[in-house]
């Protein structure tokens, strides 16, 4: 399992469609990483919550992504209810996508 976090544990509100867009085609500036974390469709009525370096968390529901900037350098990611986790180093310039599954 594979995942990513955003501040604020919420109730995945979804952005309008230009934010949406936005957020799909941005570039991250070379003294920032972009880190996408998504959840495919799944029958899955299981929430799964993730947490970034163990203090941003967001929940994320079935067809939905989270999208963090983040600074170069080493990352953690985990996800409530297993025990699974992901360090990553991301670099400045850069983008990372993450499934996240169950």
């Amino acid at each position: 399992m594979f995942f990513l976090a955003v501040p604020a544990l919420a109730a995945v509100p979804l952005a309008n469609r230009n934010a949406d867009r936005l957020a799909k085609s941005a570039a991250p500036p070379k003294d920032q990483a972009f880190v996408y974390a998504y959840r495919r469709e799944d029958r899955s009525a299981a929430e799964l919550t993730v947490t970034l370096n163990g203090r941003d968390t967001v929940r994320l529901d079935s067809r939905t992504f989270a999208m963090w900037k983040v600074r170069p350098g080493r990352i953690e990611l985990t996800a409530r209810g297993t025990t699974s986790a992901l360090t990553l180093t991301v670099q400045g310039g850069r983008v990372y996508y993450v499934e996240v599954s169950r």
